[in-house]
């Protein structure tokens, strides 16, 4: 992984050579990198969030494939499963299956 940070970067080349990526670029790497896979009924929705708080706004991943679904947060190595973006979007939270110890 690459250090958090402000980078031009834009193609799949770039994405690999850069020394930062925000996180909408961590986001369009793991979704090329999905693509990859070679899995032809994988669907992405991409979102970015507005708080305006400490990290004023932040982009994560939905990804759909088989009738499942996960929420990916590739900035912090966060998956939620059975996440999907009307869920969320409204508040309707998934009960919490693991923790920190």
């Amino acid at each position: 992984m690459k250090p958090y940070g402000a980078s031009s970067a834009l193609t799949l080349g770039q994405l690999l050579a850069a020394n930062y990526l925000s996180c909408a670029q961590y986001v369009r790497l793991t979704m090329w990198l999905t693509e990859e896979f070679g899995l032809s009924d994988i669907k992405f929705d991409a979102v970015g969030w507005d708080y305006g708080n400490a990290v004023p706004n932040h982009s994560q991943l939905f990804v759909y494939s088989g009738g499942q679904s996960v929420l990916l947060d590739p900035t912090i190595g966060l998956i939620v499963r059975d996440a999907n973006l009307p869920n969320v979007a409204y508040g309707v939270g998934s009960r919490l299956r693991a923790g920190y110890r």
